[in-house]
């Protein structure tokens, strides 16, 4: 079963977890995406639900998020793995 989605590591199966993760990049590395992902124990499809790919699309994110804590891995079978906020840098520079 995969483990890691790019620079993201995924759970043991029948887990989940929020955190964040970088980029090994000069212009991405002093940013972190959060991240929310649960496998379940059996394998399956792997779905990605992303939101706030625009700087100011707050509700999108809001219900990402919501939707990243009430994930149960034992209700999953596959991955699920939930990108609330996509567009970090532009987040960070609108709310300056």
């Amino acid at each position: 079963m995969v483990s890691q989605i790019g620079p993201l590591e995924l759970p043991e199966p029948g887990e989940q977890r929020a955190g964040y993760f970088t980029f090994d990049d000069p212009l991405l590395g002093k940013y972190r995406w959060p991240y929310f992902a649960a496998v379940g124990a059996e394998a399956g499809l792997s779905f990605l639900l992303t939101a706030g790919i625009h700087a100011a699309e707050y509700t999108g994110t809001l219900a990402a998020i919501r939707l990243g804590r009430e994930l149960e891995a034992e209700h999953v079978r596959g991955t699920i793995v939930v990108l609330p906020l996509l567009n970090v840098p532009g987040f960070y520079e609108r709310s300056e």
